[in-house]
């Protein structure tokens, strides 16, 4: 059964793209990757006729390694003033996921074959659920409407890791 945006189903139901070489990835496996990393609350590849694929993912913040934050960014402790500007804060928390995630996709990246890495990894606080459509009643992806949410990052030959 093919869908309107060109994903299909492998025999055994699992859905499946092909990259402009027409190499077959599927997302789940790279997914399970990125979803395994302890601060990732979901995942989700796509990339039907990409030159490599792109993963859109859900950071959970209540998972994040807190000694990963420079505590003296956060603390100065020479002058006992403990407070700090609420965006300084994100700042520094964004730069210690974004450092930890770079090494992390080079490690994941090692482990798959070279047309199943995500060239371009977007970060968005939108949490795909079933309210917002991204998710379907049976808690899997509607990997058509992310599709279409995230088009706009498809469309471009985005790469590296952006923020949303």
């Amino acid at each position: 059964m093919k869908a309107e945006c060109h994903l299909s189903q492998a025999d055994n139901g699992e859905a499946v793209f092909k990259t402009e070489k027409g190499q077959i990835v599927i997302p789940h496996r790279v997914e399970s990757f990125l979803v395994s990393l302890p601060y990732i609350a979901q995942a989700a590849v796509l990339g039907e006729g990409r030159t490599q694929p792109l993963a859109i993912i859900v950071i959970d913040s209540t998972a994040i390694d807190q000694t990963t934050i420079n505590s003296d960014a956060i603390n100065d402790t020479d002058t006992g003033d403990n407070t700090v500007a609420i965006n300084d804060e994100k700042s520094c928390r964004n730069e210690a996921i974004h450092a930890r995630l770079v090494d992390d996709l080079s490690d994941i990246n090692g482990q798959l074959k070279p047309y199943c890495r995500p060239n371009c990894v977007v970060v968005t606080t939108i949490a795909m659920s079933l309210k917002n459509n991204l998710l379907k009643s049976d808690l899997s992806l509607n990997r058509i409407a992310i599709e279409q949410h995230f088009a706009h990052f498809l469309d471009e030959d985005c790469q590296g890791i952006i923020w949303q």
